[in-house]
Parts: structure tokens; sequence; C-alpha cells
């Protein structure tokens, strides 16, 4: 499963495999150091690696800096960008992504009807209708804004 990560800067950075092992590959890129990963998952008491809390906080925290988290899932045939800014920045990212995927400059060329959809930090989806990665790259994003969140009603006490 093809994973990326979109730089504030717009640099492209491949994750072979899990996002979190990417960070520890290559922690100077996020803004840390190995032993502050380490350091985040001895709070958590998690094995370093492990898909809970602590990776949880790393990657919001990579995100909230700016970072576009970026996975495949091949079982739904779409692509799930989580992003802690729904902005013009992040739109532009997106489209840049999108066209170097689609030319093939990624390593591999998914199909234009590919669908996707835009995420925040907590995994509520951004974008209302279903859209593809060649609405993207034609405009779709441009003048739309995020659908509003909707939480859920506090018990009263």
């Amino acid at each position: 499963m093809p994973g990326y990560f979109i730089s504030p800067s717009n640099e492209i950075i491949k994750v072979a495999h899990l996002h979190i092992n990417t960070v520890f590959e290559k922690p100077e890129l996020f803004g840390w150091t190995e032993e502050n990963l380490r350091s985040v998952f001895r709070k958590h008491s998690e094995k370093i690696g492990l898909e809970g809390k602590a990776r949880r906080e790393i990657l919001s925290e990579i995100i909230e800096k700016g970072f576009i988290r970026i996975r495949y899932r091949e079982r739904a045939m779409s692509f799930t960008f989580q992003l802690s800014n729904y902005n013009d920045q992040s739109k532009a990212a997106l489209k840049m992504f999108t066209i170097k995927l689609l030319n093939g400059d990624l390593g591999w060329r998914p199909e234009k009807n590919t669908g996707f959809r835009i995420i925040d930090l907590n995994g509520n989806v951004l974008t209302g209708n279903f859209y593809t990665l060649s609405d993207l790259v034609n405009g779709i994003l441009e003048n739309q804004r995020p659908l509003p969140i909707v939480l859920p009603m506090q018990p009263k006490e």
C-alpha cells in the first residue's frame, strides 16, 4: 500500500510501509530526533513502532506542523489525505501531488477515476462528495470549503 507525506515545503516523501517507520528513519525531516520519538513511546508504555497512542501523538504533531499524510487504501481503491489545515496551500499541495502521481513520477500510476477523501486529525471527512483524482487535477477543490463538523451532543450533568 503506497503512502506518502507532503512536507510544508511541498517535498513528497515516500513511505515504504508505515508512516511511523518513515518518521523513525528520517526524524530530522519531521522536526524530531530519534530520542524524542523514543521518549513518546516510553511515555505511553508502548513498544517502538506500535500503532497506538504514541504513534497517534507523533503523527498528529507532524500533521499539525503542516505535513499532509497520504495513504492509498487498496481495498477501497481510493486515497485518504489527512491534514490539519484545509486551505489554499494544502489544496495546491494536493493538486501538485496528484499531477505527479498521475504522470507516473512517483513510481506508479493509479487510474484517473481513483477516488479520494480528505480528513482532519480526528478522522472527520472534509470533502462532501465522492471525487476522483481527475476531479482534483481539474480544480474541484479550488472553491470548496470544508464541511461543517457536527460534534455529538454532550450529556448534561
